[in-house]
């Protein structure tokens, strides 16, 4: 009976160290994936403070020299990020971005999004104002006063995806190395079994006939 509990208890050991070997590859590889994901999504949430400028300049540009190719410039950067804003919530294959879950980051996402759908109201008015008019002008002042805040809080987006890039890791990281531990216990467990329940008996026996020799 004790012989074959051990050997149950072998096989249970082998069987875990089978299961944690094989995981341990495909945990390998989601590691690899959400180090890609998160750095495509810090990419462009980057790239997302970036237009805020590039937006910002085309705007005095535009009011410098009013041209509908200098307007055109403004609103093609303006759906740009509007569509990125986007893609950073809800994710896109295209772009291989998975939808954005945490609830700080999302949180930030949100006022970023508030403040952009009011920023880009304002945007998008000055190609039914002409310069120079109190009309334009206005929607021309609120640019130039929420411009850098607009910026700052793409840029706190930034930062929260960052930190949200680096605690995925970790969790994987961590998760990795359970699946080593396991692997080893199983390992040194199997071998204690082994040399307990059939290498001692072997080597006593082995005694047994020399002595009877």
């Amino acid at each position: 009976m004790k012989q074959f509990l051990s050997i149950v208890t072998i096989g249970a050991l082998l069987s875990v160290g089978a299961i944690a070997n094989e995981a341990n590859p495909v945990a390998k590889t989601e590691m690899t994936q959400k180090k890609q994901q998160s750095g495509n999504v810090i990419n462009l949430a980057g790239k997302q403070r970036m237009l805020t400028q590039k937006m910002t300049k085309e705007v005095f540009i535009y009011v410098k020299k009013p041209s509908k190719e200098n307007l055109e410039r403004i609103l093609e950067t303006a759906e740009l990020f509007d569509k990125s804003l986007n893609a950073l919530k809800e994710g896109s294959t295209k772009l291989h971005l998975a939808k954005l879950t945490d609830k700080e980051a999302l949180r930030i996402w949100k006022a970023c999004e508030e403040m952009w759908n009011e920023f880009y109201s304002h945007i998008k008015a000055l190609k039914v104002t002409t310069p120079g008019t109190p009309e334009f002008e206005a929607h021309l002042n609120y640019i130039k006063n929420n411009n850098l805040r607009l910026l700052k809080l793409a840029h706190e987006f930034v930062l929260s995806l960052q930190d949200l890039s680096i605690k995925k890791v970790k969790q994987t990281q961590g998760f990795l190395v359970f699946l080593v531990i396991i692997n080893l216990l199983a390992v040194i467990l199997s071998f204690t079994f082994v040399k307990k329940r059939v290498i001692k008996p072997i080597v006593s026996l082995v005694a047994g006939f020399r002595k009877i020799a």
